[in-house]
């Protein structure tokens, strides 16, 4: 196993800078997840951690020794591409075998490796198949048990699932967590699909345009967003961003929708929002199943908003429900509703289940999200330690 720095990361190409002096620690035995939209830099920090790419700029780590300048056979390193990459002329058992045999392992060595990987893999009915002959997630064990059996120090996989059809990337998802359990490999895995960062990983790095924009377990990063970005990103249907203009009124704020008049805003108590100096304009924030249907059974303080439904869609087990409050948009998770399209209704959101995003730069005012915001030079030890607290 092993551990990984990524020290102050530069990667340019011709004068697009893909990764922004990115600095990144994670433990031995991490399952860590890096999410971001198309473009944002996953897959060239990857590549840079493979060896498949070097950096400008920085400095990578394994196990606290220098590692940018080797090979990516040196660095032990096995990667899962999206493609699966395997052989179409050679069985399951010489596919899993090639890169043993690459490197002139021993055949009773390469037999007993393959057998060791097919076992855990439940590929031995598959061993003297041809890839063609194998259904998708077939495929995409065979493609992990080429990467497990050179015994790597650290698995990379990028998009692994992206081809698989919805109900096999569920169970896929389960067997690789399953797996992680088992052989307890450090993992890094790039994705942009964010019901798999969510569901698989230790931790989550946000990306965005080369940068990081937040780390953290998966409660902290869906609970806590340090950014719009990441407020937007976590959740779908995404967190409800609402510009206003906030005024202070004693115990309580009141806001007002951008162009809206001041009588059209509502009242609710303080947030635990970081300084005594709010800007001009903030961005007000709420999950969709955070707004009820019903008044809440709780004594902590609750806002009403006045909204009028749009749209509704039956999503199986609950209704995405598309309204408006004022001209603002607003989505709304609930587990039923019978009323009609274009019906006036009172919903309920609890004071404390809001979030405050600065309205020009869009971090987190709140002060449960101080220690989640990531900074480009900030420190690896204390980013850790904030995220697992």
């Amino acid at each position: 196993m092993a551990s990984l720095d990524l020290q102050h990361i530069v990667k340019e190409f011709g004068r697009h800078r893909i990764i922004k002096n990115l600095s990144l620690s994670i433990n031995d035995g991490e399952f860590v997840v890096v999410v971001g939209p198309s473009g944002c830099g996953k897959s060239t920090l990857l590549r840079l951690i493979a060896g498949l790419e070097k950096p400008d700029r920085g400095h990578i780590f394994f196990d606290g020794a220098r590692a940018e300048h080797l090979s990516p056979y040196e660095r032990n390193v096995g990667m899962v591409f999206q493609n699966y990459a395997l052989y179409p002329h050679l069985s399951v058992f010489e596919n899993l075998a090639f890169g043993l045999k690459a490197h002139r392992s021993s055949s009773a060595d390469t037999k007993r490796r393959v057998t060791n990987v097919s076992e855990l893999l439940e590929l031995d009915p598959l061993l003297n198949k041809k890839p063609k002959e194998l259904s998708g997630g077939q495929k995409q064990r065979v493609a992990l048990g080429r990467a497990l059996v050179r015994q790597p120090h650290l698995f990379l996989m990028d998009e692994p699932l992206s081809n698989l059809d919805a109900n096999l990337r569920d169970k896929m998802r389960t067997e690789l967590r399953s797996l992680h359990e088992k052989v307890g490999i450090t993992t890094i895995y790039v994705t942009h699909d964010q019901v798999e960062a969510m569901t698989m990983a230790d931790r989550i790095v946000v990306l965005k345009d080369g940068a990081i924009e937040q780390i953290g377990t998966p409660e902290n990063i869906y609970t806590h967003p340090a950014t719009t970005f990441v407020a937007r990103f976590m959740g779908s249907p995404a967190m409800n961003l609402i510009k206003v203009v906030p005024q202070r009124r004693g115990d309580h704020w009141h806001v007002t929708p951008l162009n809206q008049s001041e009588q059209s805003g509502i009242f609710f108590p303080g947030l635990p929002l970081m300084g005594s100096e709010l800007p001009s304009v903030l961005w007000l924030g709420m999950r969709p199943e955070a707004i009820r249907l019903e008044p809440p059974d709780t004594d902590d303080d609750v806002i009403t908003l006045s909204i009028h439904v749009d749209h509704v869609e039956l999503l199986g087990a609950h209704y995405h429900i598309h309204a408006h409050w004022m001209e603002e948009p607003l989505s709304i998770i609930a587990d039923h509703f019978s009323r009609t399209v274009r019906d006036q209704l009172t919903v309920y959101v609890q004071a404390n289940a809001l979030h405050a995003f600065h309205g020009d730069t869009g971090e987190s005012l709140m002060k449960y999200a101080e220690s989640e915001a990531i900074g480009e030079q900030t420190n690896d030890e204390e980013v850790y330690a904030a995220s697992m607290a």
